[in-house]
């Protein structure tokens, strides 16, 4: 379990998961007051918790604090408070992430969907780093409502699926049964009935004890349109038979209201019309129908059945009241048009023809729905590709941070290990070479142990040599002090005294200011390339050269060694390194070699001038 998890789930309390176990506790309990919508409670636990907290309490805090006022509707202050608080959120963190979460949350919620995406980008990267599994469900589910809000419905399916994946392995009963919901939601706004009718009835299974009357609620209502838009009007009077009895069990009256005439909707379609009119004389008008998505469908049913009794006038007057009420009320899409393609099919005139007033409506909607499509067709490209180069760029900027922690990493070790050689083992063979010396001063000349002495001196000298070499090859103390041409020159000084390779080296002068963290890539890369010629070319003659070539360091190392297949080359760690340190830089690395033809090996750094 993570601190993160204990937030997003009723567990016990851990308090190893934490800085503080005292104040722990408290965010903890607040949190699973929030999970239980217990929202006095909470406010009540964080009033408890003072401003100055270590970075995880602080965060968790935040968290409970944002979750609270996205609870009770209250976005422009979730807004506000993120922006406050900005700078203190870590979104490399899992809890810094879902900070994000519900700061997005927000921002979609008040109509800044493009910002939203920004940061669940960065939440989606990190939680699924960190195999946040419950967190990463959660944060799918918000980035297909916001997509959905800008109409790419097909890309927000495919985000509620992923989130009904997660939280189906992962969450808890009540995160599976929200997660099924917008999925099923989904499926059926974009026409995919059966899909969402089988997500429907699965968890319909699953409810428990627990389960929410408004979840239930919700689920049933959709179960009853996905069995109406199939044809199966039996199987959604059975789902509206038990959503009236949950709604009569909590006294949900105008809900109730609205079920009925469902109820009725559903019987016509079934042709049972003396129940259907019953039920409809005893709701006079629109009036006491508090759901708009009712009052059409009270129109549209009450014109069905005045139709099958024959009564045209009235049939067509219902008609015409069920499509003003689609104008009033913001009716969706797919209900206007099936009782427009009805009105149209049930007002033919003799000659085949629909009402041209009908008809003049149903076009007339067609042209707004046209041109809302290509409004927001091309919404929908720009936030879907926005989130999609958001979160490449975001792996991108992690990837960097990743590799600029190893380099700076090893270049500290290689650091601390010259340090150790020159200020440690250095100094011992100093000692003993400054002992083996004073032996020898009071050996005289003919004493048999003379010889040894001389010899254990010849390697106290070998041994310090090759260790202050390696201390120098660790370390960048000469790179740091004289600059990189002159550390680069050295370079090949040592190379031409301790092989028999013929060195010929260039470096551009006006390097030797460059950046240290620069000058540090471009010296370990030259490192790695000469020891390769050294170590596998068997090489007689190498050329070094470092030039500036406008915002480009171009660095090139050539032999005229044995060469080798380039194929094998690619797969070596030492060019994978450099390759990685070269593409941190903003550069690139080729290497030309073939078997006895030698090799060429040219590496580029990005420059923006010196420090």
């Amino acid at each position: 379990m993570t601190a993160l998890s204990s937030l997003l789930v009723p567990c016990s309390f851990d308090p190893t998961l934490w800085t503080d176990a005292e104040l722990g506790r408290l965010v903890h309990r607040a949190a699973q007051h929030l999970y239980q919508r217990e929202d006095q409670e909470a406010a009540a636990d964080l009033a408890e918790i003072p401003e100055d907290l270590p970075s995880d309490l602080a965060m968790a805090r935040l968290i409970c604090e944002l979750w609270l006022l996205n609870q009770n509707g209250e976005n422009d202050s979730a807004v506000e408070l993120f922006e406050r608080k900005r700078d203190i959120i870590d979104p490399s963190a899992p809890l810094g992430a879902y900070a994000q979460y519900y700061s997005a949350h927000a921002l979609a919620r008040v109509g800044r969907n493009e910002e939203a995406l920004d940061l669940l980008a960065v939440a989606e990267y990190t939680l699924r780093d960190f195999d946040e599994h419950i967190a990463l469900g959660i944060v799918y589910a918000v980035v297909g409502g916001v997509l959905s809000n800008l109409g790419d419905l097909r890309a927000s399916v495919k985000y509620f699926a992923a989130a009904y994946d997660e939280l189906s392995a992962h969450g808890t009963a009540r995160q599976i049964v929200r997660a099924a919901i917008s999925l099923v939601f989904a499926y059926a706004v974009i026409g995919r009935h059966e899909d969402a009718l089988r997500i429907a009835e699965s968890v319909y299974g699953q409810f428990t004890d627990e389960t929410e009357g408004s979840e239930r609620s919700v689920l049933y209502g959709h179960l009853e349109h996905c069995c109406e838009l199939l044809g199966r009007y039996e199987e959604a009077l059975k789902w509206n038979a038990i959503h009236r009895e949950l709604a009569r069990q909590h006294q949900q009256h105008e809900l109730l209201v609205c079920l009925e005439v469902g109820h009725a909707f559903f019987l016509l379609r079934l042709k049972r019309f003396d129940e259907a009119q019953q039920i409809l004389a005893s709701i006079p008008d629109a009036a006491t129908i508090a759901i708009p998505h009712y009052k059409v469908r009270w129109a549209w049913a009450c014109g069905l059945l005045a139709h099958e009794h024959g009564n045209t006038e009235k049939a067509l007057e219902a008609f015409t009241e069920a499509i003003e009420h689609c104008k009033l009320n913001g009716a969706n899409d797919e209900l206007r048009l099936r009782v427009s393609d009805e009105i149209i099919q049930l007002s033919q005139t003799e000659d085949g023809l629909p009402r041209a007033d009908f008809a003049a409506s149903y076009l007339d909607f067609l042209k707004q729905r046209v041109r809302h499509v290509d409004q927001v067709s091309s919404n929908v490209l720009d936030a879907h590709a926005r989130y999609a180069a958001r979160l490449a760029q975001y792996r991108l900027e992690r990837d960097e941070q990743l590799h600029t922690t190893i380099l700076e990493s090893g270049e500290q070790s290689r650091r601390e290990i010259a340090i150790a050689i020159h200020d440690g083992a250095g100094q011992e063979l100093a000692v003993t070479g400054m002992q083996l010396d004073a032996a020898l001063r009071e050996l005289p000349a003919d004493h048999p142990a003379r010889e040894y002495v001389e010899q254990a001196r010849h390697r106290v000298t070998d041994t310090a040599r090759e260790l202050r070499t390696l201390s120098h090859a660790l370390g960048t103390r000469n790179l740091e002090r004289d600059g990189l041409p002159t550390a680069i020159y050295n370079l090949a000084s040592d190379v031409r005294s301790n092989s028999r390779i013929g060195v010929t080296c260039f470096t551009d002068e006006s390097l030797e200011h460059i950046q240290i963290d620069l000058a540090q890539s471009i010296y370990r890369t030259v490192q790695t390339l000469v020891s390769n010629t050294l170590r596998h070319a068997y090489a007689t003659n190498l050329d070094i050269s470092i030039t500036l070539e406008g915002q480009l360091v171009r660095v090139g190392i050539t032999d005229d060694g044995v060469g080798a297949d380039a194929a094998r080359v690619e797969e070596g760690m030492g060019w994978r390194s450099i390759r990685a340190r070269v593409e941190l830089r903003g550069g690139t690395f080729t290497v030309d070699t073939k078997p006895g033809a030698g090799t060429s090996a040219v590496a580029t750094f990005a420059y923006s001038g010196n420090a």
